[in-house]
Parts: structure tokens; C-alpha cells; sequence
């Protein structure tokens, strides 16, 4: 890979619900690596893999097994892990970036504008030329397997681990989730923060995270099932460090313009890619026109973003899935419940306890790895109906909410859109109090569009509870 070469993304909309359970499920398997199975030493011969790409063809032939001896000579050792291990060097995610990388270079010779070829400020990267693709080439880029995450220590089996990944052509997103206890951290830590890239020998026990315990039940046909392995690493042997320059990085977005959700249940991509430098200067480069590139494409200051990919620092302020609660296996239990709806996975009950149900209670999250966001628990009690027929109050808010979106223009009443959306959930689950609390936070303007386009139920169970 020629590391001059930055991808730089644009906007394009994801209405594949396999497409969003796939990122979203591979994102929040992070949590898995506070787990893991207790393997049993086997006297197996060890594999010798040279590269990345040998390792995961291996694994996706199961051609390994959780226990084996792995060794890696020569590969390099990054701060940041693959968001999907492996997804890269599947045959479809190949044809992905074939098709990205072939379809920029025909619209570039066919409009012979060279001069597009533009760069990062030098601010951010220096001197780098950049590629910037279009929308469905950027799209394709990321099923291509693109997108890293940075993740703390983690203590499993009480035993504090370091994880890092190993790659063998120093690009994240191609390398192996690699977990290293204290002394073998110690080796390279000290040149690691002054942004040298370890060249190492590695030997590891394979591991394999724990898919019962995923958040997300995994019973879809996709091409991104591929075995949540990862090495533990037994010894390890430091040849070099090398700079920065031998080493790429890509992280990854995803987020959506909040009216288009609404209305659309649509996301938009973008990613960026950078070299680690010891002050993080190429990182906030690359944050800081994602930043950029998200707040133009919306449109909003603020848009919905699903996920981060940093929990060493806040990149993005308010996202749905927190990458610092993820990764310590604690999963907001209201949004997992909430994206389920529009989404519609399986959510696994064995963990999250999803058959829990406790309604008109302050109970705002269950199961071990459960939490709850933005909840005030100041328990309200409205006067709702005995015989509220719910399934016309939940076709009544779906329609109220599309009418809704139709003449919404300010922040306000985007705002108020969201709390009838919320109440559509609500009615779905018969939970009157729930769907109450959310229209009195939508106010007088859902009121008065409610009764002019004759929502009879929504505008009675309103009347009931609100001062108008």
C-alpha cells in the first residue's frame, strides 16, 4: 500500500439495515474484550503465519482453533485494532475497494481533472496528497474493511492486558487484535507514545472472544461473520522501531442528519485515514475534518453519530454509543433498544435481559452489562385510559410523526419530532406513561398539528395530561 495515499470520505446515505446490524455489531463486540474463554493447552504443532492476510484466510477456512500457538515474525505492533478484524481480506471486501478505487480513477480520467488531487491543510498532514472519493467509492471503501478503534487496558481473567494489533504491513485495519500483558507493554510503550512503530517477533495463544455473550444475537446471513479471534501474547521480541511513516491508520464515522433519520431511518459514512506521530497531531487533523466534513453534509452543528473510536480522548462529544462504556462492556440498554426498532436485530436476552420488562418503574437498564442514558427517574404516574386501544395510538404517531417531519424547520421542532418518535416506541410496548412523557415534551406545536390532521387518539390522551 502506498502510505502517501490519505482516503478522504464523503457523505452517502445507508438504508441496508444488514449493512448498519453488521458495523453496529462488530462495534459493540469491543465489550467482548473484557471476556474470555478458558482454553486448555494443546500439543499442537505451532503456525507460522508472515503475514496479516495469511492469518485471517486461515481463520475464515477454520483452519485454527482457540488455544493454538501462533507466531508472527516481523510484524508491527499500533495502538489502534481493526473495527472489524478481518473483514478486510475477505474476498467481498476486496471487491469493494476494486470497485472504489477503479471507479474513482475512470471519473478522474474522464473529467481529466488531476487537479482535484487536493491535500490535507498542513496543519494536519503534511505534505500528504490526498484522494478524495466520491460517495458510493467511499461507501464501498468501508465494507472494504476500513475503520480502527483505540481501546485501553483491559483486565481479563483479573489480569490487566494491553491491546494493541499486529499487522504485518503496519496498516491498521488489516492487522490481528493483539492483547499484551505488563512486561511486554513495558518494551514498547516508551518508544510507542513518541509515535515509533515497534517492528517485533510476536508468539500468542489464540483466543476467541465469546460471541453468546455479543450484545446483538447474530442470526443474519452476512458476509462480516467472520470468528472473533484474537492473540494473547506469551512472548515477544522487539527487532526496531520504525517511523511513524511505516504505519497507517483509518478511522471511521458514522452519522446522519437527524431529520433524514427521522424520516428515513438513513446514516452517512465518512472516514479519514492518518500516520500515528507522538503528539497526535495527524489524529486531530483527521478528527477535525470529520468534524468538518460531518457538520457540512448535515447541515446540523450537531449531528447524530453512532459510534467513536478513541477511548483514550473525546473526539465528538455526545454519541449514541459511547466507544469508553462499549469497550467496558457497558451497553446503553435504552439505545440498543431504541436502534433495535428501527434496525430490527435481536437483541440477546442471555446478557441484556431483554425479557425484563418493567414498566412504569425507575428501573432504566437490566442485565450485567446493561446501562441507562439520560434518564431522570422522577417517577411519573399520568391518567392513561384503561382501555387505550395502543395499536391505533402507535399508527396515529407514526403518521403524526411523518406529517411532522414534512414542515419541520427549526432545531425546536426537529427536537419535538424526536419525542412523538420516542412515543411511537412507546406505544409499541403499550407503555402509556412512557408515550405521555414524551408528548408533554413535544409541546404545543405537535398538539395543534395533531388535532388539524385529525389525530383523534393522540390528541385526547394530550388533552388529558397537558395544560394548552
Amino acid at each position: 500500500m502506498d502510505k502517501s495515499l490519505k482516503f478522504r470520505g464523503k457523505q452517502n446515505r445507508i438504508i441496508d439495515s444488514d449493512e448498519i446490524i453488521s458495523s453496529l455489531k462488530d462495534y459493540l463486540d469491543v465489550a467482548l474484550l473484557n471476556k474470555s474463554l478458558e482454553v486448555k493447552e494443546l500439543n499442537e504443532p505451532d503456525k507460522i503465519f508472515s503475514n496479516s492476510e495469511e492469518f485471517w484466510i486461515a481463520a475464515m477456512e477454520n483452519d485454527l482453533y482457540a488455544g493454538q500457538i501462533i507466531k508472527l515474525p516481523n510484524y508491527k505492533l499500533l495502538e489502534w485494532v481493526p473495527s472489524s478484524p478481518g473483514l478486510f481480506h475477505t474476498r467481498q471486501a476486496k471487491q469493494k475497494r476494486e470497485f472504489a478505487m477503479s471507479s474513482n480513477r475512470r471519473w478522474r480520467e474522464r473529467k481529466r481533472e488531476d487537479e482535484e488531487m487536493i491535500r490535507f491543510p498542513t496543519r494536519h498532514v503534511k505534505n500528504k496528497k490526498v484522494i478524495e472519493l466520491r460517495p458510493s467509492e467511499k461507501r464501498s471503501m468501508i465494507q472494504g474493511g476500513f475503520g480502527s478503534l483505540r481501546v485501553a487496558p483491559k483486565t481479563i481473567n483479573n489480569d490487566l492486558f494491553y491491546i494493541l494489533c499486529a499487522t504485518s504491513s503496519g496498516v491498521s485495519h488489516e492487522g490481528i487484535t493483539t492483547s499484551l500483558r505488563k512486561e511486554h507493554y513495558a518494551k514498547v510503550v516508551e518508544e510507542l507514545r513518541k509515535g515509533k512503530v515497534p517492528e517485533v517477533d510476536i508468539t500468542a495463544r489464540l483466543m476467541i472472544l465469546p460471541e453468546e455473550f455479543s450484545p446483538i444475537k447474530n442470526n443474519y446471513q452476512h458476509y462480516r461473520t467472520i470468528p472473533k479471534y484474537y492473540l494473547e501474547v506469551l512472548e515477544l521480541g522487539v527487532a526496531d522501531f520504525k517511523s511513524p511513516a511505516n504505519a497507517v491508520v483509518s478511522v471511521a464515522i458514522t452519522y446522519a442528519k437527524k431529520d433524514e433519520f427521522i424520516r428515513n431511518n438513513s446514516f452517512s459514512y465518512s472516514f479519514c485515514s492518518f500516520n500515528p506521530t507522538n503528539n497526535n497531531s495527524e489524529l486531530r487533523g483527521a478528527v477535525s475534518w470529520l468534524h468538518d466534513y460531518a457538520e457540512r453534509y448535515s447541515e446540523e452543528k450537531n449531528p447524530i453519530i453512532l459510534g467513536d473510536f478513541d477511548e483514550e480522548f473525546n473526539h465528538f462529544g455526545d454519541v449514541e454509543f459511547p466507544i469508553k462504556q462499549i469497550a467496558n462492556g457497558k451497553i446503553p440498554l435504552d439505545k440498543l433498544h431504541y436502534f433495535k426498532e428501527i434496525f430490527h436485530y435481536q437483541i440477546n436476552e442471555l446478557i441484556m435481559g431483554d425479557k425484563n420488562v418493567f414498566k412504569n418503574s425507575q428501573i432504566g437498564a437490566v442485565g450485567s452489562n446493561a446501562i441507562s442514558t439520560n434518564n431522570s427517574f422522577q417517577q411519573m404516574n399520568y391518567n392513561i385510559p384503561e382501555d387505550l386501544d395502543f395499536n391505533k395510538l402507535h399508527g396515529q404517531l407514526g403518521q403524526l410523526r411523518e406529517n411532522l417531519a414534512m414542515k419541520a424547520k427549526s432545531p425546536e421542532e426537529f427536537k419535538a419530532i424526536g419525542e412523538v418518535a420516542e412515543a411511537e416506541l412507546a406505544s409499541k410496548d403499550k407503555d402509556g406513561n412512557k408515550v405521555v412523557k414524551h408528548l408533554k415534551g413535544a409541546g404545543k406545536w405537535v398538539f395543534d398539528t395533531a388535532k388539524d390532521v385529525g389525530m383523534d387518539l393522540v390528541t385526547e390522551l394530550i388533552k388529558k395530561q397537558m395544560e394548552l
